[in-house]
């Protein structure tokens, strides 16, 4: 999918969604007649025929598929698809600029503050309107890093910690330290400089076509950015000490100054997949 495509479908469901909050909105009389079914001021029945017709229209498969809306004066929820797994991609940006949203509101920062050469108010502009990633690198990092804002960002779910990675298990993390080889995938062919994950889920999730390619490699030849992403990188690089720091949960080697090791957090850790 090309990037004006990509941002385009984005801003069509970011549409259908201010439609089922302005629905959302309205009194459950007015929005069907069999009202008894409904609970609070959400029509699920409705919400499910309008998201149907949305993909209808568009020829999307409702398998690859998945909105929720909650409404927050209430406490109301609809989902569709709500208990499927799907990587988030972008969606990440999401957490991310409600942490930033906080801070904002504990006064320990304000829309006009600069971070370089943009204001807040801008960052958060470029971030969830044209799902700027070079700024939504930055904000990762003015946060605090990808372990302590993803660990932040864990309070918006109500997932446990075995449940985020369903397809890589923290036994597949072990026996990859253990054995010294993982498999990983990729919607590109693999070859040095490709990014690379061990959950097939997140390689598919990248594929305009649904196409993988997969590769057992030495753990040591992914650069790894967090415990299911990294760079194949065959280049005799040492990472197999962090990835092992990250299954114990034990320091090890911690004189060492390597950027890329001092990334690894725990595998079993909540994570909130990175596009």
């Amino acid at each position: 999918m090309n990037k004006d495509k990509g941002q385009m479908n984005f801003r069509r469901l970011l549409s259908l969604l201010l439609c089922l909050m302005m629905f959302a909105a309205m009194p459950v009389s007015a929005l069907a007649d069999d009202a008894a079914t409904d609970t609070g001021i959400i029509n699920a029945q409705k919400l499910n025929e309008m998201t149907e017709s949305f993909l209808s229209e568009r020829g999307i498969d409702p398998k690859n598929f998945s909105l929720g809306f909650c409404y927050t004066a209430t406490g109301d929820e609809w989902y569709y698809n709500g208990d499927e797994w799907f990587y988030p991609a972008s969606m990440y940006k999401v957490p991310l600029i409600m942490l930033l949203s906080e801070r904002v509101k504990s006064g320990e920062i304000a829309q006009d503050t600069y971070i370089y050469d943009k204001t807040v108010s801008e960052i958060e502009d470029l971030i969830l309107t044209y799902s700027n990633n070079d700024w939504a690198h930055i904000i990762r990092k003015y946060l605090g890093g990808d372990e302590q804002w993803r660990t932040e960002a864990k309070k918006y779910a109500s997932l446990k910690d075995d449940e985020y990675d369903p397809d890589y298990t923290r036994q597949m993390a072990e026996n990859a330290v253990k054995n010294g080889k993982v498999t990983v995938y990729s919607s590109y062919p693999i070859g040095n400089g490709v990014f690379v994950t061990p959950s097939r889920m997140e390689a598919e999730s990248y594929s305009a076509n649904g196409k993988v390619y997969s590769k057992t490699v030495n753990v040591d030849d992914v650069a790894w950015i967090d415990p299911t992403q990294g760079q194949y990188a065959p280049i005799g690089m040492k990472f197999s000490d962090s990835v092992t720091h990250a299954v114990s949960g034990r320091q090890k080697n911690s004189s060492q100054a390597d950027t890329k090791s001092q990334s690894m957090r725990s595998i079993k850790a909540a994570k909130i997949s990175v596009a």
